[in-house]
């Protein structure tokens, strides 16, 4: 269930005739971009902690990209800090726990290769969705966000932060 498709490919690509770095990530599907796809990829093989902003359907949703085993790890903790009300509310959160630990699993630690450079999802920390009247949701620092990267219209590096008025 890797959000990669096949085949490898040398993270040290030569380089095209125009200069322009020769390698499958700049071959993406249709309707997605081969530098986000890099910086993905870079979250993936080496642990980038990037700030980033997206625009998706006219929202801006800003946080930090982060690899999937990343994300699926942060989920693991968040279930495992939580608390789960009534009766089999202890098994739930045990069961979704090693649900999200396993699918942690499904991907590579950090170090192995990027590979083909063809993702299919985005997965930030600390994410939130900006309203446009200068504030955020959620207000308590974010959460995780996880988003096709067909859907993603736009991004600026960087996180948005509150302005003063």
């Amino acid at each position: 269930m890797s959000e990669q498709l096949e085949e490898p490919v040398d993270a040290a690509a030569d380089t095209a005739d125009e200069g322009e770095p020769k390698n499958d990530v700049m071959d993406q599907p249709d309707g997605t971009d081969w530098f986000l796809a890099w910086i993905i990829g870079h979250a993936e093989s080496f642990g980038l902690d990037q700030g980033i902003t997206l625009t998706v359907g006219g929202r801006l949703i800003t946080g930090r990209v982060v690899s999937p085993k990343a994300y699926f790890d942060l989920a693991r903790a968040a279930v495992q800090d939580g608390s789960f009300g009534g009766e089999g509310g202890e098994q739930m959160k045990s069961i979704l726990a090693d649900s999200y630990g396993q699918w942690a699993e499904l991907f590579p630690d950090v170090g192995a290769p990027i590979g083909s450079g063809k993702f299919a999802y985005i997965h930030l920390k600390e994410a939130k969705v900006w309203n446009g009247n200068g504030t955020y949701l959620p207000t308590n620092g974010g959460g995780l966000w996880r988003g096709k990267l067909s859907a993603v219209d736009g991004f600026f590096l960087g996180e948005l932060q509150p302005g003063e008025n």
